[in-house]
């Protein structure tokens, strides 16, 4: 639940500049810098209708091309167009953010690899029932 007064201090979600994910990552942020307590419901659930709203899915579960696909969709926390303005707008060193950018996609990229090399192999060693 954010206050009204919240909104009038940060400013509303930036949907234009970051139309999916971003704007939290952005709203979130921004209230940081604000001094806003900001708490996180850790027993909170949840439910996403990935038809409609995401492509997180598990990692492991996804192709080679469905995880470049998700550098792209605007559906997922991962493209890399949302990525970059999100960056541009709040990493610490502003002329560096295409190196912050870059980073991110890299431990992305290595957590997929991992995650797809694990579920392969898992994959491969399961019994049938």
């Amino acid at each position: 639940l954010i206050p009204a007064g919240v909104f009038g201090k940060t400013g509303l979600f930036n949907e234009t500049e970051l139309p999916h994910y971003g704007a939290d990552h952005d709203f979130y942020l921004r209230s940081r810098k604000q001094g806003i307590r900001l708490c996180i419901a850790q027993d909170a659930l949840v439910e996403i209708d990935e038809s409609t709203t995401t492509l997180s899915r598990e990692l492991g579960r996804m192709t080679v091309r469905e995880f470049i696909d998700s550098l792209r969709n605007r559906r997922s926390h991962r493209n890399i167009p949302e990525l970059t303005n999100l960056f541009r707008l709040h990493y610490p060193i502003p002329g560096l953010y295409p190196l912050g950018v870059a980073l991110n996609l890299l431990r992305y990229t290595c957590i997929y690899l991992a995650a797809r090399a694990f579920h392969i192999l898992v994959g491969r060693h399961r019994q049938p029932d």
